[in-house]
């Protein structure tokens, strides 16, 4: 059993619990339905390699942001 991914599960259904009033069932289901999960994961991705190879302050630049 992972638990970090049961948490990320519990997580995003506590949220959409709150947001929506209705969960995602992501935790009961043992799985990431609607993807939300595996997109985090990519973009964080992208953020992480962003600011390791310094290129972030390049998208703060205020005719890019």
């Amino acid at each position: 059993m992972d638990f970090a991914r049961k948490t990320r599960y519990l997580t995003l259904d506590v949220i959409s619990d709150i947001g929506f009033r209705q969960a995602f069932r992501d935790l009961v289901n043992d799985a990431d339905i609607d993807s939300y999960i595996g997109s985090i994961d990519k973009v964080m991705a992208s953020l992480t390699f962003l600011c390791a190879s310094g290129l972030l302050h390049f998208f703060q630049w205020p005719p890019l942001a």
